[in-house]
């Protein structure tokens, strides 16, 4: 005798759980999972069974060093620039001459700033050492470089011609390479290091 289940029956037999009402195991729930760890039910899912049996066998990668940008490279480039240019000439006290104040007027290189001849810090003269030269805050920012006693200075120290050759050197586009950066970086580094300002 063949018994054909209605929805109406079957939807009647299905009993709902209730709020707290845990579900009864199944054949499927007591199935499990062998690891290094060893079994595991199912029943905590596909991505702890996963988890474990991944671990221990994929090593941690090695983070690669990052890689700077030209940007980043300038910066760091310019930092050890300056250092070098700010204690060029000090003493070993580390106080240096302001090349556009009156003579004897000292401040220590930290006080110091790298002030560069031709205004601007464009590309072509920015690390040019003939025409970036020690400058206290007071004479390369507020008297916008003193231009005049800079001359003055550049004239009696580098002559008409350096003066000529950096004034022609302003009007050259001169792009950055970060290779270029990065040795401009280790080679003053490098010198400061020596001389135990870095």
């Amino acid at each position: 005798m063949t018994f054909k289940k209605t929805f109406e029956d079957a939807l009647a037999s299905h009993k709902p759980l209730r709020r707290g009402q845990i579900r009864p195991q199944t054949a499927r729930d007591n199935r499990t999972a062998t690891t290094s760890e060893g079994a595991v039910p199912t029943t905590q899912g596909l991505s702890r069974r996963m988890g474990l049996a991944r671990k221990g066998k994929v090593a941690k990668k090695a983070k690669r060093p990052k890689k700077l940008t030209t940007g980043q490279w300038k910066k760091k480039a310019w930092a050890q620039f300056s250092i070098f240019i700010r204690t060029r000439g000090a003493d070993e006290n580390g106080m240096n001459q302001c090349v556009t104040c009156p003579p004897g007027t000292l401040a220590h290189w930290k006080d110091l700033q790298a002030g560069h001849f031709i205004a601007g810090r464009l590309n072509a003269n920015l690390f040019d050492e003939r025409g970036t030269n020690p400058q206290c805050m007071a004479c390369n920012i507020y008297r916008n470089g003193a231009h005049v006693m800079y001359y003055r200075w550049m004239q009696k120290n580098h002559g008409e011609e350096v003066i000529d050759e950096l004034i022609l050197q302003n009007s050259q586009t001169h792009k950055w390479g970060a290779n270029e950066l990065q040795e401009i970086y280790e080679k003053y580094r490098a010198t400061n290091k020596e001389g135990g300002y870095v």
